[in-house]
C-alpha cells in the first residue's frame, strides 16, 4: 500500500505541478493583454482619425497618396504602438493602416484596408516582424 501512497503523490504532485504553471501562464497573459488594450485602442483611433483626410487627398488627386504626408501628423501626439516612420501603405487604389500590438501573443498585427469599395474595416492577423 505503500507504494501505492507514494506513485500517487508523484502523480498529485506533477499535476498540480503543470496546472499552477499553466494558470500562472495564463494569468499573466491576461494581464498583458489587459495592459495593452488602451494602447491599441488609442492606435485604432489615431488612424481612424486619418481616414478622411486620406479621403480628401483622393477626391483632390483620384488616387490615394502613395506615402504619408508628413503634415497629416504634424503636431499630433503619435500613440506608443504607432511607428510613424511606416504606418501607412497605399497603392494609390486602397491604403493600409497598421500597427503591432505586443500584448496580442498571436494575430498581433492590426490593419485598417480601405479603398476600392471594400469595408474599411480593423483586422488583426499574425505576421512577420517588421524591420525598424
Amino acid at each position: 500500500m505503500h507504494r501505492y501512497l507514494k506513485i500517487f503523490l508523484k502523480s498529485l504532485l506533477i499535476i498540480v505541478g503543470v496546472a499552477l504553471i499553466v494558470g500562472i501562464t495564463l494569468a499573466l497573459w491576461q494581464i498583458r493583454e489587459y495592459r495593452y488594450e488602451p494602447l491599441r485602442r488609442e492606435a485604432m483611433r489615431f488612424c481612424d482619425d486619418l481616414i478622411p483626410t486620406i479621403e480628401a487627398a483622393k477626391t483632390r488627386t483620384g488616387e490615394y497618396p502613395h506615402t504619408l504626408d508628413p503634415k497629416w501628423i504634424e503636431g499630433k501626439k503619435i500613440p506608443q504602438l504607432i511607428k510613424a516612420s511606416h504606418f501607412y501603405n497605399s497603392d494609390g487604389k486602397t491604403y493600409l493602416l497598421h500597427f503591432r500590438n505586443p500584448g496580442d501573443f498571436w494575430n498581433d498585427f492590426w490593419g485598417k484596408q480601405c479603398g476600392l469599395g471594400q469595408g474599411c474595416v480593423w483586422s488583426n492577423y499574425d505576421a512577420d516582424r517588421e524591420a525598424d
